[in-house]
């Protein structure tokens, strides 16, 4: 068990630091949906970034240059998926997510701020998560939470 938390701690760091700020139009696609979320967080902001088939990032919305996070409301949140199409993460090339895989790990880094220019407050983690048409829901308690402070060390 202690082998399977340290590899979930060093996925969620590798994941934050992978953490990308990406654009691209697109209308309808796959949501990440967490619920159970403590009250400390509601009203914070979240940015997704996940490895699976093609690596996935998760935001509300963006105008072409600038990337909005999804909020925080009653414990519950729904983030709208993107992939890049090309595999790397490029500012022009990100699309809806529509994937059926399963990704290896999933980081939800949280902000204080919709934009996230400031470090994360807390990134809660999870581990082989399955999508069917892009979707995947998943309750607070089935991740594994790291706290970071403003230097990102953990608490």
């Amino acid at each position: 068990m202690a082998n399977r938390k340290s590899w979930a701690a060093m996925l969620i760091m590798a994941l934050v630091l992978a953490t990308a700020a990406s654009c691209g139009k697109g209308s309808t696609g796959g949501r990440f949906t967490i619920t159970g979320i403590p009250p400390e967080y509601n009203g914070k902001y979240v940015m997704l970034t996940g490895l699976g088939e093609s690596f996935i990032l998760g935001f509300q919305d963006h105008d072409g240059a600038k990337i909005t996070f999804s909020r925080i409301s009653n414990g519950k949140i729904s983030i709208p998926l993107w992939k890049d199409k090309d595999g790397g993460v490029d500012v022009e090339n990100v699309q809806r997510y529509f994937g059926n895989d399963t990704a290896l790990g999933i980081a939800v880094n949280i902000y204080d701020s919709e934009d996230g220019k400031e470090s994360p407050v807390a990134t809660v983690g999870f581990l082989s998560v399955k999508f069917s048409n892009g979707n995947a829901a998943k309750a607070w308690g089935d991740g594994t939470l790291v706290v970071l402070d403003r230097q990102m060390n953990f608490r």
